[in-house]
């Protein structure tokens, strides 16, 4: 169990007191249950004696966008990508914090950049779709969208963002097609089913 985890790791930390890999773990067991306050406290003291350690840093901006401070975790985020900067996870995540600041060319430059460290990164293609869609950039969305849809050809939502995508451009084929498909994967998909009858 988890707290069993954490009481663990509080046990180690007794014994010893300046290893800053106890209380990193006992941040990722408090993340993990959903305790935020206690994990950023465990990685902050883990950035106190272990500055160079960019996961403490990227860490801790995860249970800050979980607590909705994307400006706390933007500044995460970046101090993890100074320390390690071939790290696609770490744009991702600032991409991430980035759209929901609104910041929408920033979040794309980093999602861009997370691709070009790791090009199935597709999950990164998804967002960045998002993004490109959100400033009306339709061929570029639907271009990650269906980049995704290679690699995970099950997933309803992508099958959604590039209908939508399409209806915007007046493919209403091409849109009432991927609004099918995502009835068939999801059947329950509310909002696939009201476009598909408009």
């Amino acid at each position: 169990p988890i707290s069993a985890a954490v009481a663990d790791y509080g046990n180690a930390i007794r014994l010893q007191p300046d290893n800053f890999e106890n209380y990193y773990n006992r941040g990722i067991a408090s993340f993990n249950a959903q305790n935020l306050d206690a994990a950023i406290a465990d990685f902050t003291k883990t950035i106190e004696l272990q500055p160079t350690f960019p996961m403490a840093y990227s860490d801790r901006g995860n249970a800050r966008s979980e607590k909705g401070d994307f400006e706390g975790a933007i500044a995460d985020y970046s101090a993890a990508i100074a320390i390690s900067p071939k790290s696609a996870s770490f744009y991702y995540n600032r991409g991430i914090a980035l759209q929901h600041q609104r910041q929408i060319d920033a979040a794309i430059n980093d999602l861009s950049e997370a691709l070009r460290l790791a090009p199935k990164f597709y999950k990164a293609s998804i967002n960045r779709a998002f993004a490109l869609q959100e400033k009306g950039d339709l061929d570029g969305a639907i271009a990650d969208y269906t980049r995704a849809l290679e690699f995970d050809s099950k997933d309803a939502a992508i099958y959604y963002g590039r209908a939508t995508a399409r209806q915007k451009k007046n493919d209403l084929e091409g849109a009432l097609g991927d609004y099918t498909k995502t009835i068939e994967l999801d059947p329950r998909h509310a909002l696939a089913r009201s476009e598909e009858h408009t």
